[in-house]
């Protein structure tokens, strides 16, 4: 049996008022309690539909991170999603 996610209402809640105060992708992970790449995992599985993490991939401001969205991908991540 795997571990329950720590992805949830809450955690949603608080990923947008940090990134309401434009803190960065790290900063905002460290905020809701997970790691940078936990962060990243969440955003991946999110963009492709999984149940919890598509309304926390929907509820994250993209368009204000946009422009840096590629690069913040470390190459691992991008092997995980090639569409990044």
């Amino acid at each position: 049996m795997s571990r329950p996610t720590g992805c949830n209402n809450e955690v949603i809640k608080k990923m947008i008022l940090e990134a309401g105060k434009g803190g960065t992708r790290k900063r905002i992970a460290n905020a809701i309690g997970i790691s940078e790449s936990s962060f990243y995992i969440w955003m991946i599985k999110g963009r492709k539909g999984y149940y919890p993490y598509k309304k926390f991939y929907d509820s994250f401001p993209l368009k204000k991170y946009q422009r840096v969205q590629y690069r913040s991908f470390s190459k691992e991540q991008r092997c995980l999603d090639p569409h990044l």
